[in-house]
């Protein structure tokens, strides 16, 4: 108890300072007398070793837990348009990881996935994989929920993937031409615009994040209560120690 009362002040002080950093304009109240000290490394160039000495503790353990290595791969993971090995990777995953979470609340299935480029925002390595990497890759707290949409709306998803030119999708195929999707496979499947459809993505982008705006018609949405990151941290860690991933683009998105 002791020692997570002690995190959380370090914690708050760390941001503070961070906040402090970061802030470019200052607000104060009219009539008020100020004056900003800049903490810098101008005015501050010497280490302040009695604060070194007070989080390193702390950070020696963060350092410990992010440099842990939890998969390897035969190639370097990268974000491509309109599809790409990094891309490819990170949605086959959440598909698949968010399956068995579904399947604790729903005896439904869950039929592709869509994420977006812009949320995955650092390439990974070839060779080992550390959490760290995880964190650079996906630095946000968004959580993945299932959505369920009827035919139409998943054809307006695949529109705005063609005229995008491509988003980190699995279980969906699209041909496109002209920047419009032609052809669309889920499941390898002909979409049945008389169909319902659920599709895994995050709260951000279920949200209109990103301009998806055709999840405003959606039938229902349901939190798995898993943060993203979460779920790729699990996924690796549940690889076997002989695994060593490897992606080739295999077309589910390509222009004709």
């Amino acid at each position: 108890m002791i020692l997570k009362i002690k995190y959380n002040l370090l914690g708050g002080i760390l941001f503070s300072f961070i906040l402090a950093s970061c802030n470019t304009y200052v607000f104060v109240p009219a009539g008020s007398n100020y004056s900003i000290i800049r903490v810098d490394s101008l005015n501050a160039p010497q280490k302040d070793k009695s604060m070194e000495q007070l989080i390193a503790p702390y950070k020696n353990i963060i350092d410990k837990e992010m440099n842990l290595i939890i998969a390897t791969s035969a190639q370097e993971l990268k974000v491509g348009n309109p599809e790409g090995t990094l891309n490819d990777f990170i949605a086959d995953l959440i598909l698949n990881e968010s399956k068995i979470f579904y399947s604790k609340i729903s005896n439904e299935n869950i039929d592709m996935c869509i994420l977006n480029t812009g949320g995955l925002r650092a390439n990974l390595p070839q060779g080992n994989i550390s959490k760290r990497h995880i964190f650079e890759l996906m630095p946000f707290e968004n959580e993945l929920v299932v959505v369920t949409m009827n035919g139409a709306v998943v054809q307006q998803m695949s529109e705005y993937i063609a005229q995008v030119n491509g988003q980190p999708i699995s279980g969906l195929n699209i041909s496109i031409s002209n920047h419009h999707a032609v052809k669309i496979l889920i499941q390898n499947q002909t979409l049945d615009l008389t169909k319902t459809y659920r599709v895994v993505t995050s709260d951000y982008l279920s949200s209109g994040g990103d301009n998806m705006t055709f999840f405003n018609s959606s039938l229902k949405t349901e939190a798995l209560k898993v943060k993203v990151r979460d779920a790729i941290i699990m996924y690796l860690m549940n690889l076997s120690k002989d695994t060593i991933i490897s992606v080739q683009p295999d077309n589910r998105i390509h222009n004709e």
